[in-house]
């Protein structure tokens, strides 16, 4: 079985990279770096951002309004956004549940 990204995975890897590394609001950064609280207008920022790339939703489909991304997409998504720089559950949990 091989496990390895195809072309297409890795030049979405990349698209993921680059948008993480330039969308992500410095003050945010700073924030999630520090362990400093987060307000409502941190994560609705967050998802607006998200939003506005067509990134909301990674786990639905396009007729439901999601991105329509498969498994090793969400994965990869998922992971990049990990490793970004940020700690902390902000940038995952989020995309599902902040108001």
């Amino acid at each position: 079985m091989d496990l390895s990204f195809t072309a297409e995975d890795s030049a979405f890897r990349d698209e993921v990279r680059q948008f993480l590394a330039t969308s992500i609001p410095d003050s945010l950064r700073d924030k999630l770096d520090q362990g400093a609280p987060l307000l409502k207008s941190d994560y609705v920022g967050w998802q607006k951002i998200l939003y506005d790339k067509g990134w909301i939703a990674p786990g639905w489909p396009k007729e439901a309004g999601g991105c329509g991304w498969n498994a090793t997409q969400q994965y990869i998504f998922n992971l990049e956004l990990g490793l970004s720089g940020p700690r902390g559950p902000f940038l995952l949990a989020s995309i599902w549940w902040a108001q």
